[in-house]
């Protein structure tokens, strides 16, 4: 979603809020809750220890912990239970609104009683059915909650009404199932939302992605079409999010078995919409380059994804524009004619309805000269076109620059595939890319239609086993976008503070912490919803603070991460 749409929403968001409230007696909207305050200290004591800048911060910060869980920094707390907020829209725009909140408590009184200890003011509720009202600010921005005990909660309410409804709630069963048995979990009823609200929202939406309609200045006619395109994209994007949504959730999770953060976004659809029907086998999609996260691989990343026609006709657009403005350059009919057939393919390519890439990048094996520089393997596959045909077709017309040699069918692959290489002529790249890369050649294969262009090392073997593991890869549950990053690595090919980096790698990634050193982000969905999950491994997020100690000042990024295309 580009950033005029975000901003827009953002916008939309504000007024609708502005404007939203809800009597108590509606259905919740939206839930947030804290699995309990027990499990979230000792979760975040855990990972205190790993993340603090120091020792004394680390002391102060569990010392307070200690003090919440003996109920000595708030008296009358359970901390084995849930705690939850609850909110409710309203059926029309400008009514008030309805928050409640649930607190778990052991001693009602005792728990009241401290919540004066932190500059609130408790006193008698003076309404039927609440017993006591708390009120924090001053003036005409003091807020004012009522208060009743029930079900061992202290409920919390900023409307004085409907007590024998809050008495009968249950705050255990607000918890969102969508994002599983996390420490912190938000969750948004898109469905109970009154349609007053989501008209409201669209509008307002709506009016400020038009204020971006206009031409900018400087903007060429192919960037102005791509970006209303993406504009086009964004806007139906939130206008099915908020018709035919069901739910969103959010969910945080610190988990200390696991010793990884997480935190996951779901989204989900109403039954029968057109967002449901669209998502109709979504789940099941598999990426052919899923084995790209093999062991020993620094960065990975693959997405399998259908291309929608609204962006599709931009690119259209832009190389048909590229090719009549280069068209007016060419002096001879040879000239133009090459350069259409070139277009021809161009366009074709683009014309996908699917497309399936992947990318790993790695310190390449073994020691000498070749130690420190990047092994790449990258891949592309796209539905209804063939990528061998399309390149040779290219190259026909477009041999290689002066001093680069293209050489086909130098090799072949167990199952018969032909293998090409490709030599870049020294001098071609920059100095940072040389270093990254340095002289080994690439290598070029197109198993099943798709394309394998491969740099190592041993390039020639890493080219064939890349060739296997795609016609391999197929099976298994369906992953549409995963990418992941490890740490550990980054120092054996950095152009700059590799000292550092080695020295906090090894100092982190030892014993039962070996090997935890990810960062992943995973999209995945089922015929109704999708959900998104990135997941930190502890002693990664210990690694990243360690850096700034080793060197005293902001690190700068790998070379490899940085730069590695050839000029």
């Amino acid at each position: 979603m580009r950033r005029e749409t975000m901003r827009a929403a953002a916008a939309a968001l504000a007024v609708w809020c502005g404007a939203a409230a809800v009597p108590a007696a509606r259905a919740q909207t939206v839930v947030l809750t804290a699995r309990s305050v027990g499990e979230l200290a000792d979760d975040l004591g855990d990972l205190v220890q790993l993340v603090a800048p120091g020792r004394e911060q680390a002391a102060a910060i569990n010392g307070m912990i200690e003090q919440l869980k003996k109920g000595e920094l708030v008296r009358g707390l359970d901390i084995g239970r849930l705690v939850g907020m609850a909110a409710s829209l309203p059926g029309n725009p400008g009514e008030p609104p309805s928050l409640l909140a649930a607190v778990p408590v052991t001693d009602f009184g005792a728990f009241l009683d401290s919540l004066k200890g932190v500059g609130l003011n408790v006193e008698d509720a003076g309404v039927p059915g609440f017993s006591r009202k708390v009120s924090m600010g001053e003036g005409q921005g003091q807020q004012t909650f009522f208060a009743l005990e029930a079900n061992r909660y202290a409920i919390f309410s900023l409307v004085p009404a409907g007590a024998d409804k809050l008495k009968a709630l249950d705050p255990a069963s607000w918890r969102p199932k969508a994002v599983g048995d996390g420490d912190l979990a938000l969750a948004v009823q898109l469905s109970k939302i009154p349609a007053a609200i989501k008209d409201q929202f669209l509008n307002t939406f709506e009016a400020q992605i038009a204020q971006q309609d206009g031409q900018k200045p400087g903007e060429s006619d192919s960037e102005y079409k791509g970006r209303m395109a993406a504009n086009r994209l964004g806007k139906e994007a939130v206008r099915a999010l908020v018709r035919d949504g069901d739910a969103i959730a959010l969910g945080l999770n610190l988990d200390r078995t696991r010793r990884e953060v997480s935190l996951e976004l779901s989204s989900s659809a109403m039954p029968d919409t057109p967002t449901a029907k669209a998502l109709r086998g979504f789940g099941s999609r598999r990426s052919r380059f899923a084995f790209l996260s093999g062991a020993g691989t620094a960065f990975s990343a693959w997405l399998s994804l259908p291309v929608p026609e609204d962006l599709k006709a931009p690119i259209r657009d832009s190389i048909e524009a590229e090719y009549k403005r280069h068209q007016d350059t060419l002096k001879t009919a040879e000239e133009k004619a090459r350069d259409t057939r070139g277009y021809e393919v161009m366009k074709r390519l683009f014309d996908a309805d699917e497309v399936d890439m992947g990318l790993a990048i790695g310190a390449a094996k073994g020691g000498g000269g070749a130690a420190g520089k990047l092994s790449i393997i990258s891949g592309m596959r796209l539905k209804n076109a063939d990528a061998e045909k399309t390149f040779r077709e290219v190259m026909a017309d477009s041999p290689p620059a002066k001093g680069a040699k293209l050489e086909y069918d130098v090799a072949k692959a167990p199952d018969g595939t032909a293998i090409h290489r490709m030599t870049v002529p020294e001098g071609s790249m920059g100095p940072e890319s040389a270093r990254a890369l340095g002289s080994s050649p690439f290598f070029l294969a197109f198993p099943d239609g798709g394309m394998l262009l491969v740099h190592a090392e041993d390039g020639l073997d890493a080219t064939k086993a890349a060739i296997a593991a795609f016609k391999r890869e197929g099976g298994g549950e369906g992953v549409p976008l995963a990418a992941e990053l490890h740490l550990a690595s980054l120092g054996e090919f950095a152009d700059e503070n590799a000292d550092q980096l080695r020295r906090a790698s090894e100092e982190t990634f030892r014993g039962p912490d070996a090997g935890r050193d990810a960062v992943r982000l995973v999209l995945k969905g089922d015929d109704r919803s999708v959900r998104l999950r990135l997941g930190i491994d502890y002693p990664a997020l210990s690694f990243v603070s360690k850096l700034g100690t080793l060197t005293g000042q902001p690190l700068k990024p790998p070379l490899g991460i940085r730069q590695v295309e050839p000029k």
